[in-house]
């Protein structure tokens, strides 16, 4: 081919041209291209869901900007493109700048169609402008770009570029059956959701970029706990209530009222005895056992327990059993009523006065 030879005129003319119409070609896609960019970016800002990913996931912004910015460079017009546009815009040309850039060669080829089509060629090309450009197919790009410039300088405050993270500051991951669990969390997402359980609750915002929430699950579930797919996974086990399962509550009363001790199964809410009164209670509950709120001189046996109560003023024992996980049973409130012991008294009223006893004798007392 002769296209080479950039030193005729009419050669260094077209492939000057087919620059400039690939470049111009290029930026009227271009300009689609970054309106739609720009609507999209808008369009996310608009809706307020913010950008937030992290190093892995930073495709999410970077693939319309990437599909943007290629698809400009997709089917560039070719050289034969251009020249097929030239001899369309100048009818006059009849197929002789097709003879010039694609030849028609033959073994016996002397160059001589090329010559006599090149030398046609730039008469008709330098004797009659060729209309080079039609600038009005710019008028739909330009507005478009414009506006999507002013949609987007006016919504880019709503977007928000972060490296999103999650810490669980507190979580009890052991709950009692019916009682609510606190979660607190540190994040600097825009918003923080609790997932699970079939449904979905957003967290409360408090200060320090910390967000709470008290949860009431019904059986044992694990919660995610994020914001889109930047989720932490927590776990919540719902165990039953602590109760006493058994129970044997023992009256030991003084020796000298010559009375039985007696036996309950159950811990009484009152106890109406007399002073001096030992109430013995030991039981089981139904899981181990750390302590025992109220008294203080509990015995722990794992699930076993021990502890008394001695009788000697009115008073009140407010009771809560505490297991190894820290949960805590319902209160026990025993109310006791101490009936003050009044001893018999005996004065001797004969014989008066000094009575001294020599021999033994049995003396008449008289109550």
């Amino acid at each position: 081919m002769h296209i080479q030879d950039t030193k005729k005129p009419l050669i260094f003319r077209v492939l000057s041209f087919h620059k400039r119409r690939v470049f111009v070609f290029f930026i009227y896609r271009l300009l689609f291209a970054l309106s739609f960019l720009f609507f999209y970016i808008s369009f996310v800002g608009i809706l307020k869901r913010h950008f937030v990913f992290d190093y892995k996931e930073i495709g999410l912004l970077l693939f319309p900007s990437f599909v943007s910015l290629i698809l400009p460079l997709i089917k560039l017009p070719s050289l034969r493109n251009t020249v097929k546009y030239l001899e369309m815009m100048n009818p006059d040309f009849k197929g002789r700048l097709f003879l010039v850039f694609f030849p028609f060669k033959t073994e016996q080829d002397d160059n001589k169609w090329f010559n006599q089509a090149l030398s046609e060629s730039e008469n008709i090309y330098f004797s009659k402008r060729v209309p080079v450009f039609d600038w009005r197919k710019f008028y739909v790009p330009s507005v478009l770009f414009i506006l999507s410039i002013i949609i987007f300088l006016s919504s880019h405050k709503n977007l928000k570029v972060i490296n999103p993270y999650i810490d669980v500051l507190y979580t009890k991951g052991y709950v009692a059956e019916g009682e609510p669990s606190f979660v607190l969390v540190k994040s600097n997402l825009p918003e923080v959701f609790v997932y699970g359980a079939g449904r979905r609750e957003k967290m409360i915002k408090m200060r320090d970029f910390r967000w709470g929430i008290v949860l009431k699950p019904d059986t044992t579930s694990v919660f995610r706990i994020g914001y889109r797919h930047y989720t932490r996974d927590i776990k919540i086990e719902v165990l039953p209530l602590l109760q006493i399962e058994q129970v044997e509550v023992k009256y030991i009363y003084p020796e000298y009222i010559n009375v039985p001790a007696q036996i309950e199964s159950t811990i009484p809410e009152e106890v109406n005895s007399i002073e001096g009164t030992i109430v013995r209670v030991s039981g089981m509950a139904n899981r181990r056992l750390r302590s025992i709120e109220g008294i203080d001189n509990e015995k722990i046996y794992g699930k076993r327990f021990t502890f008394h109560i001695r009788v000697y003023k009115d008073t009140t024992y407010i009771l809560t059993f505490e297991d190894s996980l820290n949960l805590t049973s319902d209160d026990y409130k025993i109310k006791i009523h101490c009936i003050p012991d009044e001893k018999p008294e005996i004065e001797i009223v004969y014989p008066q006065g000094d009575y001294r006893i020599t021999t033994t004798n049995l003396v008449p007392l008289v109550f």
